[in-house]
């Protein structure tokens, strides 16, 4: 990783819950520790917990423990794909994510 970063070359990490961690008293500990692994190398970080907990208010939102159905899968492209628009929106047309002011300061 320590290339692509050098080369300003962003590491995005999506973080992927279990079924068993909607409910909110579910443990975290698991989203805690990579996003404490991911800041200090310069990766940032996407944890879907939030995104699938609020989806899963209107039905269920996976299949088993680990597959979402259509409506998780709804869920987790809107919360990935809003967080990818922070990477690509040039300053001063949106919201803008620390890469990106980092990017257009070189």
């Amino acid at each position: 990783m320590a290339p692509l970063l050098g080369e300003g070359i962003p590491v995005l990490l999506v973080i992927f819950p279990y079924a068993e961690q909607l409910p909110a008293e579910a443990t975290t500990l698991p989203q805690a520790k990579l996003r404490a692994l991911a800041r200090p190398l310069g990766i940032f970080s996407l944890d879907l917990l939030a995104p699938l907990r609020t989806a899963a208010g209107g039905g269920p939102v996976f299949l088993d423990s680990c597959h979402l159905n259509p409506r998780g899968s709804r869920a987790a492209a809107r919360a990935l794909a809003s967080w990818l628009l922070d990477f690509t929106t040039p300053p001063g047309e949106g919201h803008e994510s620390p890469y990106v002011r980092r990017r257009h300061r070189r």
